[in-house]
């Protein structure tokens, strides 16, 4: 007795163009793949003689994944007169639904001076930080200043000749172990 078996017609090219995404879909991303990027940009000048920290630009972020790792970035046009000094820093606050953890501060740079013939010096000022955040919920970040004297220094200076931008950057997964959190730093006296 003869068995006739048959199998259904297979068409390479429709099996290859129903796994073919226009839009890979964010769960067959790789790790490490830039998931989003959002952008936050400043064309009005912003100053202070004022020796407080001051915040520059925030901006709300949610991920898309638990275990992202973010990429933070500012690159300003800075500016201050003759014998100024700033510092940049960056808060967080993930207490947007109540986790009581509330606002507090990431990390800073150090102290930058200003040792110019003219006021007024206008320069980039480039700030990066990797951050793992503690959960992947809307989270509030800030980009802030702080004056070292009581000298003027611009935040963003020459208005709409220049932008300044503040940008967050999403990656899937752990990139290369950095970004704890800062649940263990020790910031010392900061």
């Amino acid at each position: 007795m003869a068995v006739n078996i048959q199998k259904p017609a297979f068409n390479l090219r429709d099996k290859l163009n129903s796994l073919d995404y226009k839009k890979i879909p964010y769960d067959k991303m790789p790790h490490g793949t830039l998931v989003q990027t959002q952008l936050v940009t400043r064309e009005a000048d912003t100053s202070s003689t004022s020796t407080a920290w001051m915040d520059i630009n925030d901006m709300k972020f949610t991920c898309k994944f638990e275990d992202s790792t973010l990429l933070i970035t500012a690159n300003y046009s800075m500016g201050g007169n003759n014998g100024s000094a700033y510092r940049l820093g960056l808060d967080v606050d993930d207490d947007i639904d109540g986790t009581a953890s509330g606002r507090r501060q990431l990390t800073r740079t150090g102290l930058h001076r200003i040792n110019s013939g003219s006021d007024a010096l206008q320069s980039r000022a480039t700030f990066m930080f990797w951050y793992k955040p503690r959960a992947w919920r809307m989270t509030r970040y800030w980009l802030k200043g702080e004056n070292a004297n009581s000298t003027r220094v611009w935040y963003h200076t020459y208005a709409g000749q220049t932008r300044s931008y503040f940008m967050i950057q999403e990656f899937r997964g752990i990139i290369n172990g950095i970004g704890d959190g800062g649940e263990n730093w020790n910031l010392g006296a900061l």
